[in-house]
C-alpha cells in the first residue's frame, strides 16, 4: 500500500505568518486542518509528496514534471525574506512516471530555478514534521479534463510499483 495519503490543500501566502502578520488569526481553522493533515503525513510516515500544481509557466500542450537538482523555495517575492526551503526531489519517482507517460500523455520534463508559491506553499506546511521527504512536481496544462485524468491514472499506476510510502 504505497499510496498512503490523497488530499487536496490551499497555497495562499497569507497562511504564513511571515508574509500576512496577524491576520493569520482569521485562518486559524485552516491553519488547523492543515497542521493535523501535517501530522498525518508523518505518522504515516510518507517517503514522497507528489504535488500537482503550477511551478511555473502553464503550458498550453504538454502536462510537466519538475525534475531539478533540487527544489528551492522562498517568498521573497511577497516582502518574506526569512521563509525558505530545499527539498530533494524522488528522481525514481519522477523516472517512473516519465517513462510511463510519455508514451501515454503529453508530459515533458522541466527543471524550473525554484518552485512557485502554487506547490510551495502547501509543501512547506505539510512537510513541517518530514525534514527528509522526497518531491515529485507535476504542472497542468492547458489540455482537455482527459489528459489531467490520464496523469492521475499514470501516477497510480506509478505509486502501486513502488514500495515508497506517497501522498499526493
Amino acid at each position: 500500500m504505497p499510496l498512503v495519503i490523497a488530499a487536496v490543500a490551499p497555497h495562499s501566502p497569507l497562511l504564513l505568518r511571515t508574509v500576512s502578520g496577524e491576520q493569520t488569526v482569521s485562518l486559524a481553522p485552516t491553519l488547523a486542518a492543515l497542521e493535523q493533515l501535517a501530522v498525518e503525513l508523518a505518522q504515516a510516515r510518507v517517503e514522497t509528496i507528489v504535488a500537482i500544481g503550477d511551478h511555473g509557466q502553464l503550458r498550453p500542450d504538454a502536462l510537466t514534471l519538475a525534475q531539478p537538482p533540487t527544489f528551492n523555495f522562498d517568498l521573497k517575492e511577497f516582502g518574506d525574506v526569512v521563509t525558505a526551503r530545499e527539498f530533494k526531489p524522488d528522481v525514481q519517482f519522477g523516472n517512473t512516471v516519465r517513462s510511463y507517460g510519455e508514451t501515454n500523455l503529453p508530459l515533458l520534463t522541466v527543471a524550473p530555478p525554484r518552485l512557485s508559491y502554487a506547490v510551495g506553499i502547501p509543501l512547506l506546511l505539510l512537510a513541517a514534521h518530514l525534514p527528509q521527504v522526497k518531491i515529485s512536481c507535476f504542472g497542468p496544462a492547458l489540455l482537455p479534463a482527459s489528459d489531467h485524468q490520464a496523469l492521475g491514472a499514470v501516477l497510480r499506476h506509478a505509486a502501486e510499483g513502488t514500495a515508497t510510502r506517497i501522498a499526493i
